[in-house]
């Protein structure tokens, strides 16, 4: 008899896998695979770079249609910034690294952006890249299209009213900043904030001393001063130092609070301030990755970014520095409190004094029921007899939950129907997506391999349709793209499929078409378009289109189509626009 029961047991275990197992594989099949390739400036022990790297993975964590695999670059830039054959050499590793193993995206800071765009060109130029980037120290010029820039910012202003507001007997702010180009930056808006509070308080920098020169003047700070340590990298002697490790320097000469603009120092001795959170900085490079995905405007995108910036603060340097937490801006974060005897096991306390409540009213409710046992038993038959009646209650009560259950089942069909349909359209257009012109052109390869009808591909541009967007607005923008999908839309065949392929480019796939017939439909389509005029707000608009047409051949894949047609649109562009080109 035992070995029966091990045996069912065993075969009801293996059941058990094997449908776990087959819900993980159905699973992993409607999961996208996303390699994401993370270039820090500095070494892996640099504290920014851990917060921003858990900001980012929980972010992307978020969204389960994806698998996120991640590789990590560090580029030491601090230490070897001048030495441009080491980032020629470094870049050429890059090439050969991830040749086989090509990112999906490429994440990065300021520094390494300015790596990639000066030292990567044609190794990551099919990957897009999203970079965080101090909104004071943007670029003069332009960066490539696939760069998307998430803008961190500090505000220094908010750090000069709390210091006022948590120390009202301040008198002087001492500002500790060091001699860098990057560091440097922040003078425009030290003069301006100078020029500000000018009689509320006075402003001393400690910016063109050597290190040793900064401690000893911080040391001798007066009790009605207080610091605020923006950032310490290169002293005037040219010496280089890591920031996280000056603060705590500074921190144990310094007579008065220090107040900080960046979150991974505090817990370094320094009392807090308006910071620029890092974690924030990775979930928003994040997000932003994720929302180009889902085809949403860098406008869009960028709106919907989180605030970077939050009041934080230890709670030890607030009792030293005797500033009370009522104090403090109402949605501070306080960090680092040291708890009491009830805060730590206060839980485990309430849950003895429960069991012991507990146990008291287990007895007390035994005796009890000892005494109604006999009663209840009186009245168990005719429970019993009650029992019949109830069952079949009940089980009508489930049929009509069923019946319910189906009819939401069916409903739920229904939505999921339209949710895959919105997932393969253009929101603004009407047209389909990438997405969905992606799985008709490989459908239409597949029945090229099999019946030998060739298709053709037609990448289409709007020429100069940055000056519409300059001159008119975003409004303008959107209002011709689809006017332009629309009149497009009408002259193609029912048997044609455009698309909108992104930005201003269009796709056409034309099947069972050879190069003739594509070259036939492209003419007519830029012929339609250049003839035509529209009307914005009064504007009368004219537009043309450059068009790229590419016909199958035999041992093509489906990117290779895609290549010549991209190759021919090119040389439109480079020739003049508004033509057909073929490749």
């Amino acid at each position: 008899m035992v070995d029966k029961v091990v045996k069912v047991l065993g075969a009801g275990v293996v059941v058990l896998l094997l449908c776990i197992s087959f819900s993980k594989v159905c699973m992993s099949g409607s999961i996208t695979e996303k390699h994401v390739l993370i270039f820090h400036g500095y070494t892996q022990d640099f504290p920014a770079n851990a917060l921003f790297d858990k900001g980012l993975k929980e972010e992307f964590e978020k969204h389960s249609q994806y698998h996120f695999s991640y590789s990590y670059e560090y580029l030491d830039m601090r230490r070897l910034t001048k030495d441009v054959q080491y980032f020629k050499d470094t870049a050429q590793y890059f090439a050969r690294k991830y040749s086989a193993y090509r990112p999906d995206v490429i994440v990065s800071k300021q520094e390494p952006s300015i790596f990639l765009k000066e030292f990567c060109k044609g190794i990551f130029s099919d990957v897009p890249v999203v970079c965080a980037w101090d909104a004071d120290r943007m670029p003069g010029y332009a960066l490539p299209p696939e760069f998307g820039v998430v803008r961190m910012t500090n505000d220094i202003d908010k750090n000069v009213k709390l210091i006022l507001d948590t120390r009202p007997s301040t008198k002087k702010i001492v500002v500790v900043v060091g001699n860098s180009k990057a560091e440097t930056r922040y003078f425009d808006t030290l003069k301006v904030l100078k020029s500000r509070y000018s009689g509320v308080v006075a402003f001393e920098y400690l910016q063109k001393v050597t290190y040793e020169g900064m401690l000893s003047q911080v040391q001798s700070i007066d009790d009605d001063s207080a610091i605020l340590y923006l950032r310490w990298t290169v002293d005037v002697d040219g010496a280089r130092f890591i920031p996280a490790e000056v603060i705590k320097d500074i921190c144990k000469v310094a007579s008065v609070p220090v107040y900080t603009i960046s979150d991974h120092i505090v817990g370094s001795g320094v009392l807090g301030g308006y910071v620029l959170s890092h974690e924030i900085v990775g979930k928003n490079v994040a997000r932003f990755y994720v929302d180009s995905l889902a085809g949403r405007s860098i406008s869009e995108i960028l709106s919907q970014q989180q605030n970077q910036n939050l009041y934080v603060f230890d709670w030890r340097a607030l009792k030293r520095w005797n500033i009370k937490e009522s104090s403090l801006p109402q949605d501070s974060r306080v960090e680092f409190k040291v708890l009491s005897i009830w805060q730590l096991y206060g839980m485990y306390i309430a849950i003895g004094v429960l069991l012991f409540l507990a146990e008291t009213a287990l007895i007390v409710g035994l005796l009890v029921n000892r005494r109604r046992r006999i009663h209840f038993e009186s009245q168990l038959l005719q429970m019993t007899a009650n029992l019949e009646g109830l069952v079949c209650e009940r089980t009508n009560e489930l049929q009509s939950a069923n019946q319910e259950l189906s009819f939401v089942a069916e409903k739920l069909q229904e939505v999921n129907l339209q949710l895959d349909a919105h997932s393969r359209t253009d929101a603004l257009t009407g047209l389909y997506n990438r997405r969905h012109m992606d799985e008709i052109i490989h459908d239409e390869h597949i029945k090229y391999g099999a019946n030998g009808r060739s298709y053709s591909v037609v990448l289409i541009d709007v020429d100069h349709f940055k000056r519409i967007n300059d001159s008119l607005g975003h409004g303008a923008k959107d209002y011709m793209l689809k006017l332009l999908s629309e009149h497009m839309q009408d002259i193609v065949r029912p048997s044609d499929t455009l698309a909108r392929w992104g930005g201003e480019e269009f796709l056409l796939l034309l099947p069972e078409q050879n190069i003739n017939g594509a070259l036939a439909m492209a003419e007519r389509l830029r012929k339609a378009v250049a003839e035509s005029k529209f009307e914005y707000e009064g504007e009368m608009l004219h537009v043309t289109l450059t068009l790229g047409v590419a016909t199958v051949n035999n041992n093509d894949t489906v990117n290779d189509v895609f290549k010549r047609a991209d190759t021919a649109l090119y040389d439109g562009k480079r020739t003049g626009r508004n033509k057909v080109v073929a490749c």
